[in-house]
């Protein structure tokens, strides 16, 4: 507890070596979990560095911003690419993204869920500046709460993009807030091709969708 990176910490934030980039890796059978982080990241929190992971489980952490996976500062073209993962129950103290909090960053997400993650501001599962969101093949967003602001399961602001494909969203809830499931504001774009929105999901403006 305390700081940033719950479990793991990891920066490349080298002002003498621009461009220079980690490269960390999670594969199967990994469990990152009931991890506590005063900053940014209560499992991971990662400095323009890349992090993929398959098969691997994100439960339970919690943050004042990313409670499973923060990425920080990430403007050298930092990235976050998931497949076969489960994100369940990470929550924000006080701020943005319950699983996922980016900037600057592309998150790249396939047969994965988002479960029940919960933020005190936007983004229940993911919240994104100034990012490139994907989401396919069978990713789920389900359950997850921006308790008092935007996006029950995906905020994205400052010129991001978000682009869904055979991706469902159910039951997310912006109870105080616009989108249910998603919400973008000066945005480039948001695309959304065989996926299912709104089933189940509530918010006070934009059930489904809100965009500013």
């Amino acid at each position: 507890k305390g700081g940033s990176g719950g479990a793991l910490f990891a920066s490349n934030d080298f002002g003498d070596l621009p461009g220079i980039r980690a490269d960390i890796k999670f594969k199967s059978g990994v469990l990152i979990a009931n991890n506590q982080a005063d900053v940014d990241g209560g499992g991971v929190n990662i400095i323009e560095s890349d992090l993929t992971c398959h098969e691997t489980n994100v439960n339970d952490n919690s943050a004042a911003n990313g409670g499973g996976v923060s990425l920080s500062r990430s403007f050298l073209g930092g990235a976050v690419h998931l497949s076969r993962n489960r994100a369940v129950g990470s929550i924000i103290k006080t701020g943005n993204g319950g699983a996922i909090n980016a900037g600057g960053s592309a998150i790249d997400v396939k047969c994965s869920s988002f479960f029940a993650n919960e933020a005190r501001d936007d983004g229940g599962a993911i919240y994104a500046i100034f990012s490139t969101i994907t989401l396919q093949e069978n990713t789920t967003c389900a359950s997850n709460i921006a308790e008092r602001g935007n996006g029950g399961a995906i905020s994205f602001s400052m010129r991001s993009s978000c682009r869904f494909s055979s991706t469902s969203f159910s039951n997310n809830k912006a109870s105080d807030g616009e989108g249910g499931d998603l919400h973008g504001k000066s945005s480039n774009e948001l695309q959304i091709v065989q996926s299912v929105l709104g089933s189940g999901s509530f918010a006070k403006h934009g059930g489904c969708v809100g965009v500013e």
